[in-house]
């Protein structure tokens, strides 16, 4: 792909406007690839552009949204190369104090599907990631576990054992973690859980 197709993609996606006025990448509205004919190309420009989200103080009125944009988009592609990169910003964002990844990420990661279950499950694993972003993690886990059913035996195990690990100083994680497993409706982890 050009640098003249990419740049396109991006002009295109900041104009797409306020993705407070769409139901998300999930739900197809806008469908990024049938309307922006987006396709495995674009992923490296995408990550790039979803990436500036921890930069938002250097964007423009006009480019604030494209990375918000270019995440559901990613989704949407089940852009396995944009797990790491998405992943690796929850934590400055939990810093800046963000809420757009905490409502939007999960979903972006279930839309990827089972090609996320191992690198979110060591995020999650990971005490030395903040609770928040554990939580937008096991929230993914739980998106991928409802989406895709033969994963969700998987996806229960991990929630559990990371129950399981008790530990104290993240208390709203764990309080999640139940959560997901009633979701999930995770009977056989009822030991745990209580």
């Amino acid at each position: 792909m050009d640098e003249m197709s990419n740049q396109i993609t991006f002009g295109r996606i900041c104009a797409e406007g306020d993705p407070r006025e769409t139901t998300g990448g999930r739900k197809g509205n806008p469908d990024y690839i049938g309307d922006f004919g987006l396709q495995s190309g674009h992923i490296p420009t995408l990550i790039e552009i979803a990436q500036k989200w921890v930069e938002v103080d250097e964007l423009t009125e006009d480019e604030w949204a494209a990375p918000i944009h270019a995440w559901r988009a990613l989704g949407q592609l089940r852009a396995t190369e944009a797990i790491e990169p998405l992943l690796n910003m929850q934590n400055r964002l939990d810093e800046l104090g963000d809420d757009w990844y905490l409502e939007e990420f999960h979903d972006v990661f279930g839309l990827i599907g089972p090609p996320a279950i191992d690198a979110l499950s060591e995020y999650l694993a990971d005490h030395n990631n903040t609770e928040f972003p554990r939580i937008s993690t096991a929230n993914g886990l739980c998106e991928i576990g409802k989406a895709h059913s033969e994963t969700r035996d998987h996806v229960k195990g991990v929630l559990a054992d990371q129950l399981a690990k008790r530990e104290p100083e993240v208390y709203s994680l764990n309080a999640f973690l139940i959560g997901y497993l009633a979701e999930l409706k995770a009977s056989e982890s009822a030991e745990v859980i209580e």
